[in-house]
């Protein structure tokens, strides 16, 4: 998944020699998203050696255009996670594993993995971060009637909450420091500390999400205290903030969270927040406020705070507090603390270290056999299932807008990105990859080729030197290219992010005129091996055109050489598309051993299959698809017409029966 690049020692040496030892500079696999198999595995290779199998069991595409992929060390369970969210070229993520944490982190000089332990860096403790709110009336005693004066599920002690999970809206404000500190990785970087607290949530069972409604830059000082920086937060009192009280009203947001580079001396905290409910008092929307230190301390000492630090912080604005022993005041309820043992492990509310991502609960075990919590004394976990339904009406949701300016603002979804991996053979069973450009305007693309990135997947027998040739739709090759490095813009395709690491693998990126395009993958010098296409759309702004077709032509095999096609469906809305698997076809256009009965898999970001079709006509809906007028026309073809939520989904073509021969897939946006 990662790899050290070899002049990793030049590019260390302009650095602090406190920052050396533990501080390598890598370069992520970005491409292995598009080659995931439902709960596949992937190889993790750490510096210093260290191996781990590691097992995918979620994905997710933010609005912003993020890719976050969750997984967790194979005969570890959910323990040991490792979350990585990537954007434009930059990454972002944590890895845990037995013999100690890793951090992933990018700002414009490259991509780092760190080792916080290796680099001397110390987590800061929290210091007093959790603030009860001003007093306001009469305290609610402490009882076992407690919980009946929030929504809760019906009969609920130290048992799992199975009902509707709760939407938080938040709002994520930064300063010039924290855009400065990341450049154009921020975004990345706010969609990966969302993103960590939704996983947190899951693997607690607490039903709640986290969603990212705006995000904003504001001119606040960087060396406030965070004591300050709340008061003024919450208040609006600095000019910087004025406008908070009405963005919030204007994006919905349940809480808000103001982000700064972490200063050590000026901030005297990695954060601070109102506990919700503290003192016996209702929940409160005008207590939903965060102040938040991020990262590495600005002033040079060797402490940082970590990226939980959004989550626990926003946790005290739902009514949790910390661990017993580090606890000045209570939370919402009796029970609402953090849990661990120092050297141990220790809860996300907790002070305690090393800290697992995960909330205290009785009902889930941390690092092994040992509970996260203790029934009715630290469960932080059902507090949260408690507090989440009032939090989530702190403000009426309004429709989701996309934090960046770059995702479509209105109610509209395109298709983004197409990837097909498959047998390259020699001949008519090249791999074959068509789109089409519909509109009025150029669009820039992106297409690769690419083979020897599939061996670190685990994908055998790859094609080691693919080569990349685009014809428009006379057939004409416009532009060709073998060895990426060698093309005249290979600077630009390598800052995008989706390009080729190695050397011998392919791409063009251009602007094409609306029309119909093929590229197709073969081996140099006539080799053979299973290669992976891709064309990305890199103008998803342009509304002027957009892909609306995608396809891609190759050999079907079994094992690992069925045919595996990725789209990515951006947006704000669903979008009705028709997923086709064509093999008799074919043998019209006069390609020899065609698969001829072709079954189609669709496979949503989680690794669920969620549709499949074995003969296209056996479908309830078949006689839509045969009005759309581009479905199957052979009984034995296949073919699924649905709508779908903007996300990534993978489909999978097979011969029935374990049988094999050359197929195509489709995938048309219907409008």
């Amino acid at each position: 998944m990662f790899l050290t690049l070899d002049d990793a020692g030049l590019e260390l040496r302009s650095l602090a020699t406190e920052q050396q030892t533990g501080r390598y500079r890598v370069r992520l696999n970005r491409g292995l998203s598009d080659v995931f198999m439902p709960l596949s595995t992937v190889r993790l290779s750490l510096p210093k050696g260290d191996e781990y199998e590691v097992i995918r069991d979620n994905q997710i595409t933010h609005p912003s255009g993020s890719f976050t992929w969750f997984g967790y060390l194979r005969n570890h369970g959910d323990d040991y996670r490792v979350v990585i969210t990537t954007r434009r070229g930059y990454a972002f993520g944590r890895i845990l594993t037995p013999s100690g944490e890793w951090l992933l982190e990018s700002d414009d000089s490259g991509t780092w993995l760190i080792n916080p332990q290796e680099a001397g860096w110390l987590p800061d403790n929290l210091s007093d971060d959790a603030v009860p709110p001003p007093f306001t009336g009469e305290p609610i005693t402490p009882d076992s009637s407690t919980d009946k004066r929030l929504p809760t599920t019906p009969g609920e002690s130290a048992q799992a909450q199975v009902d509707v999970s709760s939407t938080v809206d938040v709002m994520l404000l930064y300063t010039a420091g924290m855009a400065a500190r990341y450049g154009s990785g921020l975004q990345a970087r706010l969609d990966n500390l969302i993103a960590l607290a939704n996983q947190a949530y899951i693997d607690s069972q607490v039903s709640l999400t986290l969603r990212l409604v705006h995000i904003a830059q504001v001119s606040y000082s960087e060396t406030t205290s965070n004591g300050t920086a709340l008061d003024d937060l919450t208040n609006g009192s600095d000019v910087a903030l004025a406008s908070v009280a009405a963005w919030r009203n204007q994006y919905g947001a349940d809480l808000v969270a103001l982000l700064r580079p972490y200063n050590k001396v000026s901030h005297n905290s990695c954060g601070q927040a109102w506990i919700n409910g503290s003192r016996g008092q209702a929940l409160d929307a005008s207590n939903g406020f965060a102040a938040v230190s991020d990262g590495n301390d600005t002033g040079g000492s060797n402490y940082f705070c970590d990226d939980y630090t959004l989550s626990h912080e926003l946790g005290h604005t739902m009514g949790n507090q910390h661990d017993r022993g580090h606890a000045t005041f209570a939370g919402a309820y009796p029970y609402s603390y953090g849990y661990g043992f120092d050297g141990e492990f220790g809860t996300i509310m907790s002070y305690l270290y090393p800290r697992v991502g995960k909330f205290s609960s009785p009902l889930i075990n941390c690092l092994g056999n040992q509970s996260c919590g203790v029934a009715d004394y630290a469960d932080n976990a059902r507090s949260l299932n408690n507090t989440r339904t009032t939090v989530a009406a702190f403000r009426a949701a309004q429709s989701a807008q996309p934090p960046v300016t770059e995702s479509p603002t209105t109610t509209s979804s395109l298709l983004t990105n197409i990837s097909t991996r498959g047998w390259v053979g020699t001949g008519d069973s090249v791999m074959i990859g068509g789109f089409i450009i519909s509109g009025s305007a150029a669009k820039q693309v992106l297409i690769t080729a690419k083979g020897p990135a599939l061996a670190e997947a685990g994908v055998p027998a790859v094609l080691n030197d693919p080569m990349l040739t685009l014809y428009n739709s006379n057939g004409q090759a416009i532009l060709e290219n073998d060895d990426w490095g060698t093309a005249s813009n290979a600077a630009n395709i390598q800052a995008h992010g989706a390009g080729p690491r190695y050397g011998l693998e392919s791409a063009i990126l251009t602007t094409l005129a609306p029309g119909a395009y093929t590229a197709i993958v073969r081996g140099v010098g006539a080799t053979t091996g299973n290669a992976l296409v891709e064309v990305y759309d890199l103008e998803t702004s342009n509304t002027a055109s957009r892909l609306v077709n995608i396809s891609t032509r190759g050999w079907v095999g079994t094992g690992d050489s069925v045919m595996i096609g990725g789209f990515i469906i951006s947006g704000n809305a669903a979008k009705q598309v028709l997923i086709t698997a064509k093999g008799p076809a074919l043998a019209e256009a006069g390609v020899p051993a065609v698969l001829n009965d072709p079954m189609l898999t669709l496979y949503n970001s989680n690794g669920q299959a969620i549709l499949e079709n074995d003969d296209w006509g056996t479908a309830s809906n078949a006689a839509n698809i045969q009005a759309h007028g581009a479905g199957p026309r052979y009984g034995l073809e296949s073919a699924i017409l649905t709508t779908l939520a903007p996300g990534a989904y993978t489909a999978i073509v097979r011969g029935v029966g374990a049988t094999t021969g050359n197929a195509l897939i489709e995938v048309y946006e219907v409008q």
